[in-house]
């Protein structure tokens, strides 16, 4: 009778997080569709928290620099990751007959989607960044989820933007 309510059970899911020193900003990418979605968080949240979701583990990427207050770089990656998230899901995952259990799935798109998207992204951003005397890092994770629905965190008409943030 229990497992008819969704916050007795946990769905998994994974997103690329951005750490900046004030705010967050992450790309989902829903296991379950494939849709891509993100979103700029302020105040940043530790562990990560967002709508229906909560962090249970974090993998560390890596890491860029850009001149504070100046976001376009953020914005660059941001880009960048969806794009290729979305490219890397569409040539790996869209096809959701290989993988049955929703773990294995989200293990394949960290694997095959998220941690090349985030690669990718921070290859891109190489050299972009103009130095200045001040200059701000942020950190590049993946993170480890639960929801309690098997949906994006913006299912419910929450406003979202798709790429760019």
């Amino acid at each position: 009778m229990l497992s008819k309510f969704s916050f007795f059970t946990k769905y998994p899911t994974a997103v690329i997080l951005v750490e900046h020193p004030k705010s967050s900003q992450f790309i989902h990418v829903v296991p379950e569709s494939g849709t891509v979605e993100g979103a700029h968080i302020t105040p940043r949240i530790t562990p990560f928290r967002v709508m229906h979701g909560r962090e249970v583990s974090r993998e560390a990427v890596g890491s860029f620099t850009y001149p504070e207050k100046d976001f376009s770089i953020s914005r660059i990656f941001g880009d960048a990751a969806s794009k290729r998230a979305t490219e890397l899901w569409n040539a790996n995952m869209s096809s959701g007959d290989a993988v049955g259990d929703l773990r294995d799935r989200v293990a394949l798109l960290v694997q095959n989607v998220l941690l090349p998207a985030a690669q990718d992204a921070l290859k891109d951003l190489e050299g972009k960044a103009q130095a200045t005397t001040n200059m701000v890092e942020a950190s590049v994770f993946i993170v480890r989820m639960t929801r309690s629905k098997p949906e994006g965190f913006y299912a419910r008409g929450y406003p979202v933007k798709s790429i760019g943030f």
